[in-house]
């Protein structure tokens, strides 16, 4: 009895001290957490306090480096709208290269009016917010952390909005793609989950693939993609009666397989050529010039390659030797050719991938609910987002860029610069080296 009761006051004792311990390590793990909290309000309030001691009396003049409001606006708005015209170039050009061999005046005509109207567009968008910077600078008497880059950024989006719909809408999805990287740019837990496992980025990739090829087949949504859908080439009834290839009539599957090959290699490799150029050009001497050329590599035509080789073959030999129906293999098949992002990862991709997947979410939602009788469900499918939520984006990333550079990709810098003639940079860098020469502020 002794020895029993010695068991059950041990066991108590044992438990006791564990739920003791794990009391204690909760504990320091909230103390923990509190200090973080309280260590990022103190950072945050110390830049707030930073910018309104040291930054709300710059001038235009020595933002401008020496330039008056009226020579800066100047050369803004005609700058502006030659880089637009230059960064712009390449696009308009790769979008006759579907239609190269049908191409016509009126598609021609069509092409370089939808350009001339995007770069203006584009450049009135980079000029207005240049010029509400000084305009809100000298109506308030200072500048202030949201008037730097978040208010006018806000303001001149509209431009884009209110000049074109076409151009709207590409630079609603340009922004939308600039905000999922600088998301995956930040130091939680999801954004290193995922930015820093190729494995999870290749999955998501996988059913984004998937789900936009589904979407462009079977309702004919009209988002861009690497590849277009196959099509079915037979009758649903002749289909089920035996197996075999319905997605070709007049060529094997070999041809059929080879032909989509060498013209994606072909688009893939005009794409590297043009963006091999355009970084060539910008170099600002001929020895880096050359240096550049020198280290041209692949990427966009062994993609596009290995993208559509596993796409066609896996649906020709699934439709050859599988008796499911074709929308299950077709499935298969463009979630196969997903795999490629493996071999060939980058970030900019999985991020365009990521925005197209859930566009394509958005119009298949929408064309299963458009024959809805409820009036707020009608008006909440027909809302026009892109009103709000891109002016918001491009504010957003126009004051994380001048704020938190590191959280900006490439792609954004160049399209704030090209916008704005380079002053979105010469902001940024004036305000980052204030941050950085104050004694105060931790760099």
């Amino acid at each position: 009895m002794d020895k029993t009761k010695l068991c059950k006051n041990f066991k108590i004792f044992d438990y006791l001290l564990r739920y003791r311990s794990h009391q204690l390590f909760r504990t320091r793990s909230l103390v923990r957490c509190k200090q973080k909290r309280k260590k990022k309000k103190k950072k945050m309030g110390g830049f707030s306090k930073f910018f309104n001691e040291h930054l709300t009396t710059l001038t235009c003049r020595e933002i401008h480096k020496g330039i008056s409001c009226k020579k800066q606006a100047l050369n803004t708005f005609i700058g502006s709208p030659i880089k637009s015209l230059k960064f712009l170039a390449p696009i308009a050009f790769l979008s006759l290269l579907p239609k190269i061999r049908t191409l016509n005046q009126t598609d021609l005509q069509e092409t370089v009016r939808n350009y001339l109207i995007a770069s203006l567009a584009f450049s009135m968008n980079g000029a207005t917010a240049v010029c509400l910077v000084c305009l809100l600078r000298n109506l308030l008497g200072k500048l202030t952390l949201y008037t730097t880059g978040f208010i006018p950024c806000l303001l001149s989006s509209y431009c884009v909005l209110l000049i074109d719909t076409n151009a709207g809408k590409a630079a609603a999805n340009a922004f939308y793609q600039c905000f999922i990287e600088s998301l995956l740019r930040r130091k939680n837990v999801i954004s290193r989950t995922v930015s820093g496992s190729k494995l999870i980025q290749t999955i998501i990739f996988v059913m984004c693939s998937g789900l936009i090829l589904h979407g462009k087949r079977e309702y004919n949504v009209k988002e861009v993609w690497i590849a277009a859908p196959n099509r079915l080439a037979a009758p649903n009834g002749e289909e089920k009666s035996k197996i075999h290839c319905h997605l070709h009539k007049d060529m094997s599957c070999r041809n059929h397989l080879w032909i989509g090959i060498r013209n994606y290699f072909l688009t893939g490799l005009v794409l590297d050529c043009a963006s091999i150029f355009k970084a060539a050009a910008s170099q600002p001497t001929s020895r880096e010039r050359w240096s550049k050329l020198k280290h041209f590599q692949l990427f966009s035509a062994p993609l596009a390659c290995l993208y559509i080789a596993l796409y066609r073959s896996t649906h020709c030999f699934l439709n050859q030797f599988n008796n499911f129906s074709d929308q299950i293999n077709h499935a298969l098949a463009s979630c196969c050719a997903g795999l490629c992002y493996f071999l060939y990862p980058q970030q900019s991709l999985f991020c365009f991938a990521v925005l197209q997947a859930v566009q394509t979410l958005w119009q298949l939602f929408k064309i299963e609910n458009s024959k809805t009788t409820n009036k707020c469900f009608k008006f909440f499918l027909n809302f026009s987002y892109r009103s709000i939520m891109y002016p918001l984006i491009q504010a957003y990333l126009a004051h994380i860029y001048v704020m938190k550079p590191q959280l900006c990709s490439r792609f954004t810098v160049q399209i704030l610069d090209n916008a704005t003639n380079d002053q979105a940079t010469a902001v940024m860098n004036y305000i980052q080296k204030s941050l950085q020469q104050a004694k105060n502020y931790p760099s």
